[in-house]
C-alpha cells in the first residue's frame, strides 16, 4: 500500500514538473516572439493563455516541432536575448510558484 502511494506521488510530481516545463518553454517563446522570423511568429497563437488551452500531447508535439527552430531564429537575430528571457521567466515562475 505504501509503495503504491509513493508511486502515485512520484507520477503526480513528474506530471507537475512536465506541465511547469511546458509553461516555461512557451512563456520564453512568447517573450522572444519579436526576434523570430515572421513565419515562426505565425506559429504562436494570439496569447500564451490560448496556447496553453491545448492538450498536453498537442503542446508537447508542437514544442518538439518548433523549439529548436525558434531557438535558432532568436539566436541569429539577437545572440543574448534568449538567455535573458529564459532567466527572467525562470525567476518569475519560481517566485510565483513558491508563493
Amino acid at each position: 500500500m505504501h509503495r503504491n502511494t509513493l508511486y502515485k506521488e512520484d507520477v503526480r510530481y513528474l506530471a507537475q514538473e512536465q506541465h511547469r516545463k511546458r509553461i516555461v518553454d512557451l512563456t520564453i517563446f512568447y517573450k522572444c516572439k519579436p526576434w523570430m522570423t515572421e513565419e515562426l511568429q505565425r506559429q504562436l497563437k494570439d496569447t500564451l493563455q490560448q496556447h496553453l488551452q491545448a492538450s498536453n500531447d498537442s503542446i508537447d508535439s508542437w514544442l518538439q516541432l518548433y523549439k529548436s527552430l525558434m531557438y535558432a531564429s532568436v539566436k541569429s537575430s539577437n545572440s543574448t536575448i534568449w538567455n535573458e528571457m529564459e532567466q527572467e521567466t525562470l525567476q518569475s515562475f519560481d517566485l510565483n510558484f513558491n508563493l
